[in-house]
């Protein structure tokens, strides 16, 4: 080793230097946080961007108010009740007014329950003449439907509701 021409420092500058020391990495230590519970940001309203909806059930998003303004009345803030008209259009033959897909399953399950239809057309003529919340509750009752073991052939679809035993 080579001499050294430093003279050693005294136990005063030894302390400062620990205090500067102590005192950078006080100030500029990285937030540390836990993984389970990271901050929270309060939240604040922000107007813009937001969605605007046609009747059509097209949907944009508008970043001001100028480009909400040029759109015109016929784009609200929230999205139409009822279905859109393309629904019908893609499938004409086999669906509702409101858009509801009918096929044999529904005109089984209508015949099960003491309605006088034979094919799908008269199916869809039957459930036309229904409310779309009427349609919504037939389409609902379709799917929930549980056969009971006299009844083993009608039509079940979708996830059914389990059957209640009776103790």
């Amino acid at each position: 080793m080579a001499p050294s021409n430093q003279q050693p420092f005294s136990q005063v500058e030894i302390e400062r230097m620990r205090q500067l020391v102590l005192q950078h990495d006080t100030q500029n230590r990285p937030k540390e946080f836990d993984l389970n519970n990271p901050p929270k940001e309060q939240y604040s309203f922000q107007e813009y961007p937001k969605h605007k909806y046609h009747a059509s059930g097209q949907i944009i998003i508008v970043n001001d108010r100028a480009q909400e303004d040029a759109l015109g009345k016929e784009w609200g803030d929230v999205p139409p009740k009822s279905k859109p008209e393309w629904l019908r259009k893609a499938n004409p033959d086999k669906a509702t007014k409101h858009g509801f897909v009918v096929n044999d399953f529904h005109v089984a399950f209508l015949k099960g329950n003491g309605v006088d239809v034979s094919s799908v057309d008269e199916a869809i003529r039957f459930l036309d003449q229904l409310s779309e919340d009427g349609q919504v509750k037939f389409f609902d009752d379709f799917n929930n439907y549980v056969p009971t073991e006299e009844s083993d052939e009608a039509p079940r679809r979708g996830r059914p509701r389990k059957a209640e035993s009776v103790a």
